[in-house]
C-alpha cells in the first residue's frame, strides 16, 4: 500500500531559475554591439571584443533584433535556438556556427538534423525548409558565425567569472520564491490547460540590461535580466507560465483560424495572461503592459469572466479580442 501510494503522488511542475553560460554568451555578444538594447554592461566589456568584429556585428545588427513577439531573419538562429541549446563550450559553439555557416551554403543536412527547432513551440517544424530561406543572407552569417566562435574564450576569461556569481544570487532569490509555491498548479487549476513540461527553466542574464525580458526560447524555457527587482521579475515569471498555457490550445487555434491578425492575437493573450495572473498572486501584477493596451482589454476580459467563471480561455479570448475591437474599430485605431 505504501508503495502505491508513493507512486500515486502528485510530482510539483517547477518553476527553477538557473544560471547557465551559454545564453548569457549569446546574449554577451548582442549586448556589446548594442543591438535590441544599450546598456552599462557593453561598456564593462568591450575589452573582450575587437573593434572589427564589434564594427561587423554592427553592420548585420538589423538582421539580429527582436521583441515583442517578432524577429529579425536571423534572430532565430543567432539568438533563441543557440540560447535554447546552451552551447557552453568552445566545442559546441564551433559545432553549431560551423554546421550554421555549412548550411548558408546549401548544405542543410547536417544542421537540421543536429539542430532542429525545439518541440512544442511556434517555429516551423521544417528546419531544411527554414534554413533555405536564409541563403540570401550568406554573407552575413557566415561573417557572423564566425564572430560567435573566436569571441567565446574572451568572453569566459574576462566576463563570465565576474558574472556568474551575480546571476547565481539573482536565481537563488527567484527559486526561494517560488519554491514556497505551486504556480504551476495554480495556473493549470485556474485555466484547464496543462503546462506540457515537468519544469519551466527560467534562464537569467546579467548581460540582458536594458533588454527585452521574458524571451521564449522554448516552450519549458525562457529568458530574463537577473538584476530585475525580485517583486517584478516573479510576477512576469508567472505572467509567462500563463502565456505559454495559452498559446497551445487558445492562442494558436484562433490565430490559424483568420479571423484576426497575428498582432491583435498576440496583444490580447498577453492581457488575457495578466488578467489571469492577478488571480494567481493575489494582487494586481506590477509590470506594465501598457503596448498592448491592457488597461481596455483587462475591463473587458472581467466583465465576460465576472458572467461565466467557467468559460475557456480560448472563448474568453475570442470574445474580448471581438469587444475591444469592435471598441477600438480595429488595431488601426490603437492610439
Amino acid at each position: 500500500m505504501r508503495r502505491l501510494e508513493k507512486n500515486m503522488a502528485i510530482v510539483k511542475k517547477a518553476i527553477k531559475a538557473v544560471t547557465e553560460t551559454g545564453p548569457n554568451y549569446i546574449v554577451h555578444i548582442q549586448a556589446l554591439a548594442s543591438i535590441n538594447f544599450k546598456s552599462d554592461y557593453a561598456r564593462r566589456y568591450a575589452h573582450t571584443i575587437s573593434p572589427q568584429d564589434l564594427a561587423c556585428l554592427k553592420e548585420y545588427g538589423k538582421l539580429l533584433e527582436f521583441g515583442n513577439g517578432s524577429g529579425a531573419i536571423l534572430a532565430g538562429v543567432f539568438f533563441f535556438l543557440p540560447a535554447y541549446l546552451n552551447l557552453d563550450t568552445q566545442q559546441k559553439i564551433d559545432l553549431y556556427f560551423s554546421a550554421l555557416e555549412h548550411a548558408a551554403c546549401g548544405e542543410t543536412a547536417e544542421f537540421a538534423a543536429k539542430y532542429p527547432f525545439p518541440e512544442n513551440w511556434v517555429y516551423p517544424g521544417d528546419m531544411a525548409g527554414y534554413l533555405k530561406t536564409l541563403a540570401p543572407q550568406r554573407d552575413a552569417i557566415c561573417s557572423l558565425s564566425s564572430i560567435y566562435r573566436r569571441n567565446f574564450e574572451a568572453y569566459m576569461a574576462g566576463a563570465w567569472p565576474k558574472e556568474e556569481p551575480v546571476i547565481a544570487e539573482a536565481a537563488a532569490r527567484v527559486n526561494g520564491y517560488f519554491s514556497a509555491r505551486d504556480t504551476i498548479a495554480q495556473w493549470e487549476n485556474l485555466t484547464g490547460e496543462t503546462f506540457l513540461y515537468p519544469a519551466y527553466r527560467i534562464v537569467l542574464s546579467s548581460a540582458l540590461e536594458n533588454g527585452p525580458n521574458a524571451d521564449s526560447l522554448g516552450y519549458e524555457r525562457n529568458l530574463f535580466y537577473s538584476g530585475t527587482e525580485l517583486n517584478y521579475l516573479v510576477h512576469l515569471i508567472s505572467h509567462e507560465v500563463g502565456t505559454h498555457l495559452l498559446m497551445t490550445n487558445a492562442s494558436m487555434p484562433i490565430e490559424k483560424s483568420g479571423d484576426f491578425s497575428s498582432g491583435d492575437v498576440y496583444a490580447a493573450q498577453e492581457c488575457l495572461s495578466k488578467f489571469y495572473n492577478s488571480m494567481i498572486i493575489k494582487e494586481n501584477p506590477v509590470y506594465d503592459m501598457s503596448k498592448f493596451h491592457d488597461k481596455q482589454y483587462l475591463p473587458v476580459f472581467k466583465r465576460i469572466y465576472s458572467r461565466n467563471p467557467a468559460i475557456k480561455p480560448a472563448e474568453l479570448l475570442r470574445l474580448g479580442l471581438r469587444k475591444f475591437l469592435k471598441n477600438k474599430g480595429g488595431i488601426t485605431c490603437w492610439i
